[in-house]
């Protein structure tokens, strides 16, 4: 029996290192979708209750930017990220048409009727409640 190491062997061509495991990231999914949905019905309440349109915004922006960072990781994508991206892309869009639509209409004639018909009444609702409030 021969025991000699054989030294015309390339040892290192023969060993393949194994890859590394991809550990997911602590819960950017998880966030970038509950994000993206805390915009998206937070762009509804704001064509309601205007002293909630930078929260759509707010959240909208950091839920795209979760979704980049875990594409930025080369983590593949899946559905929650996809419908995170979807909800604060359509939700901050449509912000934004609101609001452009609400600007265009206040000064068109329309608008400037409407406003001057409502601050007549305003002021009308105020002559009536009294001194207290004035």
């Amino acid at each position: 029996m021969d025991n000699k190491p054989d030294y015309n062997q390339d040892i290192w061509q023969e060993y393949t290192p194994p890859a590394p495991e991809k550990k997911p990231l602590p819960n950017y999914d998880k966030a970038a979708l509950i994000l993206g949905i805390v915009s998206a019905v937070f762009a509804l309440a704001s064509s309601c209750i205007p002293c909630c349109c930078f929260i759509p915004l707010v959240t909208g922006i950091l839920s795209i930017v979760f979704v980049f960072i875990t594409h930025k990781h080369k983590y593949p994508w899946n559905a929650s990220r996809a419908v995170a991206l979807v909800l604060s892309l359509v939700s901050i869009l449509a912000l934004i048409l609101w609001y452009v639509f609400i600007v265009l209409f206040m000064n068109s004639p329309a608008g400037e009727e409407y406003m001057s018909i409502f601050m007549e009444e305003y002021a009308k609702a105020l002559e009536s409640a009294g001194p207290y409030y004035q």
